[in-house]
């Protein structure tokens, strides 16, 4: 995408109210000249940021002022576009699925007041709106640069608290860092300091209306770096917890000071974490929402001959599968079949411990995938015949989570 330096003077964001529709066969200079008389009606300059909205089915916008300057992006249905106008003409990418040249695209516009700066890509910036985001890290989502040292300020109403939440998050463990701090600087105290990879965040709640992050990266290796959003809310109350999947809580409003959510899980599922938490006065949660996992398939490997099954789990799930594991799962359905493997958690010591699936009755068939890691989304996988083979081996050190699959 873009260069850092040309996202880190974006002053200010637009929301919806005034309204403009075109449909063009030139997408390059008709866009320009719609956004460009916007710009002027609504006596705004250049290097604001607009809020556009696609409408169509993979809509393709390509936008540029020279053949040496220039972006392309692929959008779907209701994507979010951020367009920036500052010297040459380029595109946020939001929920996109790619970056192709094309053009002929069906286009929402739409531009009104000044809220706030709700999308940087830049290194740092100062944050004054009750909520924002997402805020990322230089260039995100492809990988930030070396010696980056990048510094937020968060600063939400007097009398309100933070509620700081991370979509994503990848840097070089141990040597890359955001440092997060409940204050306006560093000199306030240390809330958390992440590196490395992880699968989830906790929402991290100030005890105070401001906040200060700072991202420091070394001089080589580079990671896609995070994305986070923030809300804020008064003081002395907290957010809304959550409910697990397959579970029930008897608290569904009163999230004020001292009230207390009681968890409990459905048939067939076992509560993991805490089953009672309480609102506390600063805002935050005596302990984390627990979850209701399956009760069954936690033994390690075996034969399954039902038509579908699952789901199955790795060892522990949900706790931490043990060292030296090895552990095998023969799927076998009715001749004539295939079967469709689908995973519903993955996460595993990277490049230590294993899934690896074969297409067929043992590890002499196919290898189809080898499965480690962080894995938020795995694509479906689809055997070739009425068998499948997975075997699952884990080192003498570190565990994780494990995984869940199920298979028709």
């Amino acid at each position: 995408m873009t260069e850092r330096k040309e996202w880190a003077d974006l002053l200010c964001c637009f929301v919806s109210t005034t309204t403009t529709t075109t449909t063009t066969t030139n997408g390059a200079s008709r866009l320009r000249d719609l956004l460009e008389n916007v710009l002027n009606e609504d006596g705004l300059n250049w290097g604001r940021v607009i809020t556009a909205m696609i409408f169509a089915l993979d809509v393709r916008v390509k936008l540029h002022e020279s053949q040496t300057s220039q972006e392309n992006a692929i959008c779907s249905e209701l994507a979010e576009l951020m367009c920036v106008i500052a010297g040459r003409w380029l595109l946020r990418r939001r929920g996109w699925s790619g970056m192709i040249d094309a053009a002929e695209p069906s286009i929402l516009v739409t531009v009104v007041d000044i809220i706030c700066l709700t999308s940087v890509t830049g290194c740092g910036g100062d944050l004054t709106a009750p909520s924002g985001g997402p805020v990322t890290s230089p260039n995100y989502p492809s990988n930030y640069g070396n010696n980056e040292n990048c510094e937020w300020s968060i600063t939400v109403p007097e009398g309100s608290i933070i509620r700081l939440t991370f979509d994503s998050f990848y840097t070089e463990r141990n040597y890359d860092f955001l440092t997060i701090y409940d204050g306006a600087s560093d000199n306030a105290a240390e809330m958390g300091e992440l590196t490395g990879e992880y699968w989830q965040i906790s929402p991290i709640i100030s005890t105070s209306n401001t906040l200060f992050l700072r991202f420091t990266s070394d001089w080589i290796t580079s990671r896609q770096g995070f994305q986070f959003s923030y809300i804020s809310r008064a003081a002395g109350q907290c957010w809304d917890p959550g409910v697990p999947t397959n579970g029930n809580r008897d608290n569904n409003s009163n999230f004020t000071s001292g009230q207390t959510v009681r968890y409990t899980c459905m048939d067939g599922y076992q509560l993991w974490g805490t089953a009672n938490i309480t609102c506390q006065p600063n805002g935050t949660w005596s302990g984390a929402a627990p979850t209701c996992e399956v009760t069954s398939g936690t033994g390690c490997g075996g034969d399954l001959t039902a038509p579908s099954g699952g789901p199955e789990t790795s060892p522990n799930y949900p706790g931490n599968y043990g060292n030296n594991e090895n552990c095998e799962w023969s799927i076998t359905v009715p001749e004539g079949s295939i079967i469709r493997l689908t995973f519903d958690r993955f996460y595993t010591e990277r490049n230590y411990d294993f899934l690896t699936i074969y297409d067929g009755a043992g590890d002499n068939a196919a290898e189809m995938e080898r499965l480690t890691g962080h894995q938020p989304h795995i694509s479906p996988i689809i055997s070739t015949s009425n068998t499948l083979f997975l075997r699952f081996t884990s080192d003498g050190s570190a565990s994780y989570q494990g995984f869940q699959f199920n298979y028709t």
